[in-house]
């Protein structure tokens, strides 16, 4: 399966299997919501060489895990990655349609306390606890979405937008403290420009890890024989 980026002449063919026109248009409003943001959007054509075959979209945040998937197929089907927890303390402010599909999603069944931790959605609502599966293949597939039921999911899409974007800044906010601690503490420190660079891919999660390892293979190599304890390095 080609994976194809997102754009407005691939659009027709995406949603050709779409037959109500709201359907069409809420599948375009969450889209909307990742385009905007300058977010990364793909799609795949499912099983081309067959009579069912279909689009799908796929909606990322992060750039390893999609958020949300669309299927244009027999209608609309959306799939999103809830990461933000506050979105389940919030059930009874959604529609009756959004909440229970929450709710009756699938169920996490093998639940094993090492193997499945942070892969499982853990909520209460109304005295009940829930465990569910933390696969997106599952969950939280919605059908059958109303106009009423899209300000629900908008409100979801844009709560896992704020939560991550926060999460990244945290992350990389330990990086950056350190850095400004190096650099107030230069002169003491004595130490050279590349140290800097160094400190910084080292601490930093943000960064990925190609570009650590192609990108400054030189520098690690030559820290490596300036400073005893300074891991060797070499390319992978």
């Amino acid at each position: 399966m080609r994976v194809l980026p997102y754009s407005l002449e691939l659009q027709e063919k995406i949603f050709a299997n779409i037959t109500k026109q709201t359907e069409k248009e809420i599948a375009r409003k969450i889209i909307n919501c990742f385009s905007k943001e300058g977010f990364t959007i793909n799609v795949k054509h499912m099983f081309p060489k067959k009579p069912s075959s279909f689009y799908r979209v796929f909606c990322f945040i992060k750039k390893s895990y999609e958020t949300v998937t669309i299927d244009a197929k027999d209608g609309l089907e959306i799939r999103i990655r809830i990461e933000n927890k506050n979105t389940f303390d919030r059930l009874s402010e959604f529609t009756d349609s959004i909440r229970n599909q929450i709710i009756n999603a699938k169920d996490c069944i093998n639940f094993n306390p090492i193997e499945c931790e942070g892969k499982v959605y853990n909520f209460v609502f109304n005295g009940n606890e829930y465990l569910k599966c933390k696969h997106i293949c599952y969950n939280f597939c919605f059908n059958d979405i109303s106009k009423d039921d899209l300000v629900n999911i908008i409100d979801i899409i844009n709560g896992e937008i704020e939560y991550k974007t926060k999460m990244n800044l945290r992350r990389a906010s330990p990086a950056v403290s350190l850095m400004f601690m190096l650099y107030l503490l230069r002169k003491q420190l004595k130490l050279p420009t590349y140290m800097y660079f160094f400190v910084l891919v080292r601490a930093s999660p943000l960064i990925p890890d190609v570009f650590l390892y192609r990108g400054f293979i030189p520098v690690f190599s030559y820290c490596s024989h300036i400073i005893p304890s300074c891991p060797k390095f070499s390319s992978p």
